[in-house]
């Protein structure tokens, strides 16, 4: 299958308007549910507050019954007041409400079902009302303050009300459940408490209604935005209050919930009762409604409000997301013509960019493939705007250069070693000897010896030093010495002279040999680790060969010397050299004697090192004195140490 290309344009392009478009994507998403996230907590804050507010109204209504209620039934019970005198009883009703006009209706109701309450209304009148059998149970409703009738319904027997008939029931203080008042015909409730007296004979009911007149336009008025919808609703599903004025339901005040005209308030009413938890107060729940054929998102908040002595209500507040979110969208389609905007200005110009860079690139490529094709040089020139595109250009025109100068250095190079082969060197053509001679190795370390180093130095440095070579390296030198070893040189030039003798047209022979030499030192060196200096010579080398180049050229100076040439090396790249050495041959612990308590007990390496250029000396023999200085330097240190030769 052919490998598909992209121009540089393309490759520099599209990257570029694809991570643009995924990252603005990418912000715009986690925008997005950000907002609605913060959108949600803020409704939720706000409708709990709505219902906390709303529980706040209700316990101002009921905790006030309680107290009013208590102020009449504490007289009786002390037997300040005697029931049997009505006339007294009505007296102390009409003081206590005359002097609490938070109080609705204070009243007390007999067993036979006789009843007397005195009313606040809301333009500031006392209303008496009365009904009894001897009045034909006639309820009747006079204004005290105008001295007038006001109403008259008849067949009242306050027995028949609901909350003379729990109170009675329970035997103890009730909330009624929610009705319409007799008189009035508006929505209350009342809390009751049967009386008995010392023989716990029944004697009537006292009570206190509370009627929620003004109720809707309270939570109109706590709606914390226009759309957002408040309601109140007992355990039977009968609407105490809500907020929307303008609902429309039956000819009768109290009413189930599903004979709204709201359809929110039904959406809401049955979504609580599947879906909310009541055990906890107050519950927050985000859904969706559909109301005439649209769907919206809501926060529904709901709090289950159970007073004492059996009230058991839900208040509910609706608030449609839109009412927080429409500044939102408004700010987010903004965003996206900002964005949308943004995102074509930027892939012009990025088109624009990459173009210039392609065509100076392009431009630089044509002329790489001109040298290329005529096989001159490249030659920089100053036509280009960016600068990096310069630089390479630069860096070309350097590289054909140098290509070229080394196209002419190898060609001499050829020649040189065409003329001086390994034959002929530092004289071995007279000799007739291969370089691999056995005669150019060390019998103990098997090393070339100092002869075959003299003439490798010389050899190098020739080249180095000629006066046609463009050589701009440098030639180091390394100089090692074992510490506290003093390697022999008969111990094994016996066998290894007769071998070597013995198979002098046969190199395989000749290692065989060596390496036989070399066990015994080693078995040697297991039996008397504290003289065996020519096994620690052979571990050195082996080190060494394991860190050194194949180009570069290990031989042993002298009895106890080692030198390394180093073709082409840097003297900070002898210096890794010379700590690699000393690292790997510090791992191998090779026990040796201690000639004082402080020296280590294994055998390490001092080294001296020298480098040259050709603009510093032009004698192989100053770079041999100095890395012997470098060494001797190093020795009078410390031990395990190397000191590179400074002029």
């Amino acid at each position: 299958m052919p490998k598909r290309s992209m121009t540089l344009q393309k490759v520099l392009t599209l990257p570029f308007i694809l991570l643009m478009s995924l990252s603005v994507l990418i912000t715009s998403y986690l925008t997005w549910q950000f907002n609605k996230k913060t959108t949600s907590l803020l409704a939720e804050q706000i409708s709990k507050q709505s219902a906390y507010r709303i529980e706040e109204r209700l316990e101002h209504y009921l905790s006030r019954a309680q107290t009013f209620n208590e102020s009449l039934k504490a007289p009786i019970n002390y037997h300040l007041l005697e029931v049997d005198n009505r006339e007294k009883l009505l007296e102390y009703i009409t003081y206590v409400t005359l002097r609490n006009p938070d109080i609705a209706t204070l009243s007390y109701a007999y067993p036979d079902g006789s009843y007397m309450g005195i009313s606040n209304t809301a333009e500031g009148h006392l209303l008496k009302k009365m009904a009894s059998p001897a009045s034909n149970r006639m309820f009747s409703t006079y204004d005290l303050t105008t001295n007038k009738v006001i109403q008259l319904k008849p067949d009242y027997d306050a027995r028949r009300r609901p909350w003379f008939s729990e109170a009675k029931a329970l035997n103890r203080p009730v909330w009624s459940s929610i009705f319409e008042m007799y008189s009035s015909g508006k929505l209350g409730v009342t809390y009751a408490e049967a009386l008995y007296d010392e023989q716990k004979k029944f004697i009537g009911v006292v009570g206190t209604d509370v009627v929620f007149e003004d109720l809707d336009e309270q939570l109109a008025n706590i709606r914390p935005t226009n759309n957002s919808y408040l309601f109140i609703l007992d355990d039977k599903g009968h609407v105490i209050a809500q907020s929307d004025l303008n609902e429309k339901h039956g000819a009768s005040n109290l009413y189930q919930f599903n004979q709204s005209s709201n359809p929110l308030l039904k959406q809401a009413v049955n979504f609580i009762h599947t879906q909310a938890d009541f055990d906890t107060k107050p519950t927050h729940n985000d859904t969706d409604f559909v109301i005439d054929g649209k769907s919206a998102h809501y926060s529904v908040n709901s709090i289950h409000y159970v007073h004492q002595n059996g009230l058991n209500w839900y208040i509910g507040v609706v608030i449609p997301e839109t009412d927080f979110l429409g500044k939102v969208n408004a700010v987010r389609q903004n965003t996206f013509f900002i964005w949308l905007i943004s995102f074509c200005l930027s892939v012009i110009l990025g088109l624009l960019i990459t173009y210039l860079i392609s065509r100076e690139i392009n431009g630089l490529r044509n002329k790489v493939r001109e040298v290329e094709r005529t096989g001159g040089m490249y030659e920089h020139d100053n036509s280009y705007a960016i600068k990096e595109v310069e630089d390479l250009s630069k860096v070309f025109s350097v590289m054909s250069r140098r290509l070229y100068e080394s196209y002419l250095n190898m060609k001499r190079s050829n020649e040189l070693l065409e003329d001086t082969s390994s034959a002929n060197l530092c004289g071995f053509k007279e000799t007739n000897l291969p370089l691999n001679n056995p005669l150019n190795n060390d019998e103990l370390s098997s090393l070339d010896n100092r002869r075959s180093f003299d003439c490798f130095l010389q050899f190098y440095w020739s080249h180095f030093a000629s006066a046609d070579s463009k050589d701009e390296g440098e030639i180091s030198l390394l100089m090692c010495d074992l510490n506290f070893v003093r390697p022999s040189k008969d111990n094994v030039s016996a066998n290894t002279n007769t071998n070597t003798n013995s198979n002098s047209n046969s190199n395989t022979n000749t290692n065989t040999n060596t390496n036989t030499n070399t066990i015994n030192l080693a078995t040697h060196h297991q039996k008397n680790p504290e003289i065996s200096g020519d096994y620690a010579l052979q571990q050195l080398v082996q080190v060494i060969r394991r860190c050194t180049r194949k180009t570069d050229i290990a031989a042993r100076y002298d009895k106890d010397k080692l030198a390394i040439i180093l073709p082409h090396t840097t003297v900070d790249e002898a210096v890794i050299l010379a700590e690699r050495i000393t690292r790997e041959l510090a791992k191998q612990k090779i026990p040796y004697r201690q000639e004082t308590p402080d020296d280590s007990p294994y055998i390490s390496v001092t080294m001296g090192i020298a480098s040259t250029s050709k603009q510093e000396i032009s004698d192989k023999y100053e770079l041999i004195n100095r890395a012997i200085a470098a060494l001797a330097t190093a020795k009078e240190e410390g031990k395990e140490s190397f000191v590179i030769y400074r002029s």
